[in-house]
C-alpha cells in the first residue's frame, strides 16, 4: 500500500499506481495537526448516495490479511464501510459503522482467495443530508 498516512500527497489520484482515489467531494486535508498522526487525512463529504476514498492494491493469492485504519465521522453519520473488495467491487470483506466521534480503529481481516490484487475503501451512504468521514494511517499487513 502506499502511501497509507496521506502525508505525501496534496491531492488524490484514480486509486492506481500508489495513488487514492476518490469521486468528487473528497481530498486530502493538509492543515496542521489535520490527521489522526501527522499533518493529514483523507476526506470524503456528500449529502446524497455514496462517497468512498480507495487504493487497488497487489497480495498474495490465497493469503490472510488484517485491514486497519482510524476513522472518524460527522455525528449524523449512519451508513459507513471500511474493508477490502475485489477490482470489480464485490464486498470481500468490511466492517460498517454509524457515527464515530473521536478517532476510532477499526479492523477488517479478509482471505484473498484467489485474487492478486484487491481494492481497500472507506466510504459512506447518504440519503439524509450532508455528511462527511475522514480517515488515516490505513495499514494492510498479513495476518497469522
Amino acid at each position: 500500500m502506499a502511501d497509507p498516512s496521506f502525508e505525501r500527497a496534496t491531492s488524490l489520484g484514480d486509486g492506481t499506481n500508489g495513488t487514492w482515489g476518490a469521486k468528487p467531494n473528497s481530498g486530502i486535508d493538509n492543515a496542521p495537526a489535520a490527521g489522526f498522526t501527522g499533518d493529514h487525512r483523507v476526506f470524503v463529504r456528500y449529502n446524497q448516495g455514496w462517497r468512498d476514498v480507495w487504493q487497488d492494491v497487489a497480495v498474495q493469492p490465497h493469503t490472510s490479511y488484517r485491514l486497519t485504519g482510524f476513522l472518524r465521522t460527522s455525528v449524523n453519520s449512519d451508513a459507513g464501510y471500511f474493508g477490502a473488495r475485489s477490482l470489480d467491487g464485490t464486498v470481500i470483506s468490511e466492517a460498517h459503522f454509524v457515527s464515530v466521534g473521536a478517532w476510532t480503529r477499526f479492523t477488517v481481516t479478509f482471505d484473498s482467495g484467489d485474487r492478486d490484487a484487491v481494492q481497500l475503501y472507506g466510504g459512506v451512504w447518504t440519503n439524509s443530508g450532508d455528511i462527511w468521514m475522514q480517515m488515516d494511517d490505513v495499514a494492510l499487513v498479513r495476518a497469522p
